[in-house]
């Protein structure tokens, strides 16, 4: 995807996907504590929520917000979708499990946390196998246990952050959300080469990554291809920023990427 990059276009791509990256990956709290929660909100966080589309370093910011007693409710949620082969081999690569026969994110995510980290999981949704499924799925399972959150935090990858909280403000408007994405990273130039900042637990590969985050901006830009209300409808109103815009025709331009495309696979199974 890279190679063919002039000295004068890596810079150029490098902070073209900072842009993409600086709007998706959303935290709304600097740190995932009890106190800079209730400076958000004005009081205490209900019901934190890990999406298995994370990597690894979410489990990370889960289980330490866990211990600390952040939240009243703890869930994470996740069936089996286009990640779901890499986060199998990242964790157990992580964990030296052999999560082979476990079919859902959320059980994988079980598995590392009982065994690597001593951490039992309430609740678990384990039947999604998109974004969309993952909202309304993981309120089903919130309702099923008699569970009315007052507020939500939302622990996602950080290339779908944005698109996972327009979901939740589409299905449940009203309730606050508070945003930490299970990574915040920045792409540089080193020795001649593209390459991410520092190390993050678990990470996608660069070209991986820059798949993902440029497969975000039409899906959350509301037009009729999108999944805003002006197209499938699936998520709340984005406003995509003219900067994040001239970011990803940049990319296109000069990495000749085709966006990545929903894969039919896994529109099907839903948790009512």
């Amino acid at each position: 995807m890279f190679t063919k990059l002039t000295a004068k276009q890596q810079p150029q791509v490098a902070a073209a996907i900072n842009t993409l990256t600086a709007f998706l990956a959303m935290r709304d709290v600097p740190t995932l504590t009890s106190t800079a929660i209730q400076t958000r909100l004005g009081q205490p966080l209900d019901t934190l929520i890990l999406f298995g589309g994370s990597p690894i370093a979410g489990l990370e910011h889960f289980v330490r917000a866990m211990r600390a007693g952040v939240a009243q409710h703890y869930m994470i949620a996740g069936g089996h979708g286009h990640t779901t082969p890499k986060l199998r081999a990242q964790l157990s690569q992580f964990s030296g499990l052999d999560l082979s026969q476990v079919s859902s994110e959320a059980e994988m995510f079980q598995r590392v946390a009982q065994v690597r980290y001593g951490q039992e999981i309430p609740l678990l949704e384990t039947q999604s196998t998109n974004s969309g499924n993952n909202v309304t799925n993981s309120l089903a399972v919130l309702r099923r246990h008699d569970i009315v959150p007052t507020n939500i935090g939302l622990i996602q990858d950080g290339s779908m952050q944005r698109r996972l909280a327009a979901g939740f403000s589409k299905e449940v408007p009203a309730v606050p959300l508070v945003n930490f994405a299970a990574y915040q990273i920045s792409v540089v130039v080193r020795d001649g080469q593209l390459a991410f900042a520092h190390d993050e637990v678990g990470m996608w590969s660069l070209s991986d990554y820059v798949n993902l985050v440029m497969g975000e901006i039409p899906r959350l830009h509301d037009t009729s291809a999108g999944y805003g209300p002006a197209g499938t409808g699936y998520i709340a109103h984005v406003a995509v920023p003219a900067d994040v815009l001239a970011a990803y025709r940049l990319l296109q331009e000069q990495l000749s990427v085709t966006t990545r495309v929903a894969n039919a696979e896994f529109k099907t199974i839903s948790e009512n």
